[in-house]
């Protein structure tokens, strides 16, 4: 299983990047996590509906994007429904939305969070998510997470002010100032998100952005050749 997790702002959308090209880089070994039924409660569909568990997660089941009254426990049962169904055929599953990183804001109380994402994720008990055998001889499935470094950092923190700060009227000086600024840092801080993960025993792909934009690669040879290990060539 391979969790993108964001953050927020950065190019390495991956989720976006599948829904575009899936069937053209990746093999018939992947699927992504896509529940047909969660239409039924949330409006974003395909590879981004995964932003609904993260916000049942948070407590955030009021969320605009929620289309009628609905539970974290049904939303949870959605998509463990579907990871289960998915990893019964033997395949590899992609999954992720920009707003797995809540799981870092102390906010969003990101440790209660993480708690249970990872046995939805990993088919274990909480804890880290290997591919071994638990103490019962039930199968924990190998679990890896990607996410994306934004260089120099004031371009994240630029990007955060105008999604942020600029609709309130606040000039970046005034954002950076303000108080209530705080609550939102998690969702630039890649390296905090990045720790949250490894110190739960959870193997972590850090992409630079600035540096494989400058190496002249694209979003989806990346994400196929690099982070999929797919077959690939020098023009692919």
């Amino acid at each position: 299983i391979i969790l993108f997790a964001g953050p927020h702002f950065s190019t390495t959308d991956f989720m976006h990047v599948l829904s575009i090209h899936f069937s053209a880089i990746l093999s018939a070994k992947w699927s992504w996590i896509a529940p047909p039924t969660i239409k039924k409660y949330f409006q974003l569909e395909g590879p981004s509906c995964f932003a609904a568990l993260m916000f049942a997660l948070s407590d955030q089941t009021n969320h605009p994007l929620f289309t009628q009254h609905v539970t974290t426990d049904l939303i949870y049962g959605i998509f463990q429904q579907e990871i289960n169904a998915q990893l019964a055929t033997d395949k590899n599953i992609l999954l992720g939305s920009e707003e797995v990183d809540r799981i870092s804001a102390d906010y969003f109380n990101g440790e209660e969070m993480i708690d249970k994402l990872l046995p939805l994720l990993s088919g274990s008990t909480p804890g880290p998510a290997e591919t071994s055998n638990g103490d019962d001889g039930e199968k924990i499935n190998e679990v890896s997470v990607v996410i994306g470094y934004i260089s120099p950092r004031i371009n994240h923190l630029l990007s955060l002010w105008k999604e942020v700060g600029k609709p309130q009227n606040l000039s970046f000086y005034q954002f950076t100032l303000d108080p209530n600024s705080v609550m939102h840092l998690y969702a630039i801080d890649s390296l905090r998100l990045a720790d949250t993960f490894l110190k739960r025993g959870i193997k972590v792909d850090l992409v630079d952005d600035a540096g494989y934009q400058a190496a002249g690669v694209k979003p989806y040879q990346l994400l196929a050749c690099d982070i999929m290990k797919e077959t690939c060539d020098d023009n692919h």
